[in-house]
């Protein structure tokens, strides 16, 4: 596609989704790209794997929602995508569904029927909150819980029961927190996509195969993604972005881009689709002039939400429990973390069993496949603050910890757990590239829509931004970095065609 432009040149800060996406867009528009990576691989948070056996554990690329999504379409054709929904789903009238069974740390498996009434409950929460885009995260997790509270005392339970009622509303919300929508737990805050589901990659080869369609490259190459990188020229890896030099008129200077290792870069514009954790610790410094004021204070008032995927490989699989695809882990003994600081030594400490408290955040475990031997792999969900400690503690240590975790759960089932062969965690939170896992914020939905807005909008039609973190609807999903990639692409597209006009 070909508009006929004056060639202009673009610099893209960061090879993730986003940049990628605009870099192919602009490349088709006869745009002089480079794309200028920190890392020495292209792809960010969606590009970090470790294969098990045949298995890719990804530990970045996770969700894409909604059949009609081009990147979920093309996944489809070439059977890379899993289609497979772990744990159920909200309606369209916000009925919500679990499939999956709840384990309590003191019962086991609860009864389906509990379940199914609990899940009435929450349906009704949800039902009562309504739509109103004003109401913050605290408050929503106040008003919510008082609604749960009326609701249990006209639906009375036994002690026993009701205890496990709590403890598996904090799960719900915590689950909706992190995977309905990163910005609040309740319909009123996002679209409904009445298809949502966890990405499983059926090839060793993983999200690879995202990056080379997004990319144009064939999927068929039996090159991997870093040899097929390394022969793109406008693709620069290794380019650890130090400054942003903003030209003094918008009219006719161009943008200096210099990085650690000396080099300098100029350009007509720049995209610049760091994290929001990278924007949010070195805004100050970055850029030069400073960004305005409204900008500072849209990156100050979003925030990085904090989780870690874990993969556990097992060398048998006999003690998961039969024909469950996840199991849902519900903790009545310790209360979940919430999302605020946590003293260092806490995190550490251990019950009767052995069980560290961090373990309290994990959220649930599902089958990712088998491995050779009959072995089994899982993965496992952890969010919260504690997550950045976690990460620097020993494979040996994690073993054991999540040995006895599980083992807590499911031997009331009288499911004898080994101890796992191999551990592997995300760390984005520790990783200086990215800083925390993906955006987040505590504001209404209606207030960070706007927030969202002005991170996104252009600084003197020079300096663009693209990247999860500014997508008003899809924050926080793979798609949603995707999407706004492009967007940005085509802003610029169409200022020059209306320049050039």
């Amino acid at each position: 596609m070909d508009l006929d432009l004056k060639p202009s040149s673009i610099l893209i800060i960061g090879g993730g989704i986003s940049g990628l996406s605009a870099a192919k867009l602009l490349r088709e528009h006869n745009f002089k790209v480079t794309v200028l990576e920190a890392n020495e691989r292209i792809g960010g948070r969606a590009n970090a794997v470790k294969n098990i056996g045949e298995i890719c554990a990804s530990l970045g690329a996770l969700c894409i929602y909604g059949e009609s999504y081009d990147l979920k379409r093309l996944l489809d054709e070439i059977e890379y995508f899993d289609n497979q929904d772990l744990f159920g789903e909200m309606g369209p009238d916000d009925d919500v569904y679990i499939s999956s069974p709840f384990i309590s740390d003191t019962k086991g498996i609860l009864d389906s029927t509990f379940n199914s009434r609990l899940v009435q409950l929450v349906t009704k929460v949800r039902k009562e909150i309504g739509t109103n885009p004003d109401i913050d995260r605290l408050q929503l997790k106040q008003i919510s819980k008082k609604i749960f509270k009326n609701l249990l005392e006209e639906n009375p339970l036994s002690s026993e029961a009701s205890a496990s009622a709590w403890s598996t509303f904090d799960w719900m919300q915590k689950f909706q927190d992190c995977f309905e929508t990163p910005e609040s737990w309740y319909k009123g805050s996002y679209e409904y996509i009445p298809d949502r589901r966890v990405i499983g990659w059926k090839s060793s080869a993983g999200p690879e195969v995202l990056i080379k369609l997004i990319l144009g490259l064939t999927t068929e190459d039996k090159l991997n993604l870093d040899s097929m990188t390394r022969n793109l020229p406008w693709i620069l890896l290794g380019k650890r972005v130090t400054k942003v030099i903003l030209p003094d008129s918008e009219l006719t200077e161009k943008v200096e881009v210099l990085c650690d290792d000396g080099s300098r870069h100029i350009a007509d514009k720049v995209i610049c689709t760091v994290p929001l954790g990278v924007l949010k610790k070195h805004q100050e410094t970055f850029f030069k002039p400073p960004l305005p004021p409204e900008k500072i204070a849209a990156i100050q008032s979003l925030e990085m939400m904090n989780f870690n995927l874990i993969y556990l490989e097992f060398d048998r699989d006999d003690w998961w429990p039969k024909d469950e695809i996840a199991v849902i882990l519900i903790h009545e003994k310790y209360e979940i973390f919430e999302n605020e600081s946590i003293p260092v030594d806490s995190v550490f400490h251990e019950d009767e069993y052995g069980i560290p408290k961090w373990t309290k955040d994990i959220l649930f475990f599902y089958q990712v496949g088998t491995v050779v031997g009959g072995g089994l792999l899982v993965q496992g969900f952890i969010p919260g603050e504690s997550v950045a400690l976690v990460a620097k503690m020993g494979t040996e240590y994690l073993k054991e910890s999540f040995r006895k975790l599980l083992g807590k759960h499911l031997d009331k089932a009288k499911l004898r757990v080994p101890t796992p062969v191999t551990v592997v965690m995300s760390n984005w939170i520790n990783d200086d590239t990215t800083l925390g896992s993906v955006s987040a914020s505590t504001e209404s939905f209606g207030k960070t829509t706007e927030n969202r807005k002005a991170l996104k909008r252009p600084v003197c039609n020079k300096l663009y931004f693209a990247g999860e973190a500014m997508h008003e609807k899809f924050s926080g999903t793979v798609h949603g970095a995707y999407y706004s990639g492009v967007d940005t692409a085509l802003d610029i597209i169409g200022i020059m065609k209306h320049s050039n006009s």
